[in-house]
């Protein structure tokens, strides 16, 4: 097994969608959707959103169900490499269901997020990341994509470990009861749609979008307990951005991480600066050259 993050989407309301829709409409948007995501796991399928050589970045479909698979590198790879590869794949699948809600017709989607141990060979998706992942996407009450246990077991660890402005939360993810289908509730943390970036005028307009894919009325009581869950996540999103409370992220502490969690080219990396440094007198002159001087 190797490492990797997961994120399972799937459309909210697409069984019977046909009796709604025009099919070809509907088969349209959905490959505009996949090329879209297609060109966002890059040609060398290192990242877009997150460049980076270190992953493999790879988008699925199979009609309405989205596969978001990120691989770190090297059946050795240390275990920090996921939060990196959990920030690819959301921002991939934040990007998917963004564009979802434009144009015609609106999709609306839910999904889950897992990372661990996980292996892909061609179509084949095994480990248990897939199984948790698998086991979770179709059960939360509305369009909001939460991280799996194993995802925040990584974000708890390792976030601390990465420069303030490459964090997940809360630019990505924010702290959020998600509902469930069954009436209960999970404590994680969730795709906030990007709403404290930007201004409020935009946000508004970006919520307006979300609220109106659930399309008019007349709406049945699943939709619109659906349509409510979001509603309320999105008012907490914006008072979240109004309150500025997201500034206080600057103040959260960065710890370096430990030796054995890092990557190999970061071990050469730190290895050859420290050399560099070695080499430095304090005005910045190399010694070799001093010695050449005869300093």
């Amino acid at each position: 097994m190797n490492l990797g993050a997961i994120v399972i989407l799937d459309a909210l309301g697409f069984k019977g969608i046909w009796a709604r829709e025009d099919p070809n409409a509907v088969l349209k948007r959905l490959k505009d959707l996949r090329s879209n995501g297609l060109s966002l796991q890059g040609r060398d399928r290192s990242g877009v959103l997150v460049c980076d050589s270190g992953f493999i970045n790879r988008v699925r479909f199979m009609s309405d169900t989205i596969v978001v698979t990120v691989m770190v590198k090297g059946p050795k790879a240390p275990i920090r490499g996921l939060y990196k590869a959990m920030e690819s794949a959301t921002m991939i699948a934040g990007e998917i269901m963004l564009e979802a809600i434009q144009g015609s017709p609106k999709f609306l989607f839910r999904g889950c997020l897992a990372a661990g141990e996980m292996n892909t060979d061609v179509d084949f998706l095994i480990g248990p990341a897939v199984d948790e992942a698998a086991s979770r996407f179709e059960k939360a009450d509305g369009p909001f994509l939460w991280l799996a246990p194993s995802a925040l077991d990584i974000n708890q660890h390792f976030a601390e470990t990465f420069p303030h402005d490459n964090r997940l939360e809360p630019f990505i993810i924010l702290p959020y009861s998600v509902p469930l289908n069954d009436g209960s509730s999970i404590k994680t943390l969730t795709y906030n749609y990007h709403g404290i970036i930007g201004e409020a005028d935009k946000r508004a307009e970006l919520h307006r979008r979300i609220l109106e894919a659930f399309g008019g009325n007349p709406m049945n009581r699943k939709v619109r307990a659906k349509r409510r869950n979001v509603k309320k996540f999105l008012s907490y999103v914006d008072r979240f951005a109004r309150s500025g409370k997201w500034m206080k992220q600057f103040q959260h502490p960065f710890r370096l991480p430990e030796w054995n969690d890092l990557s190999p080219n970061q071990k050469m990396t730190l290895m050859i600066h420290e050399i560099c440094w070695a080499e430095l007198d304090h005005g910045g002159r190399s010694k070799r050259q001093l010695r050449k001087k005869g300093d």
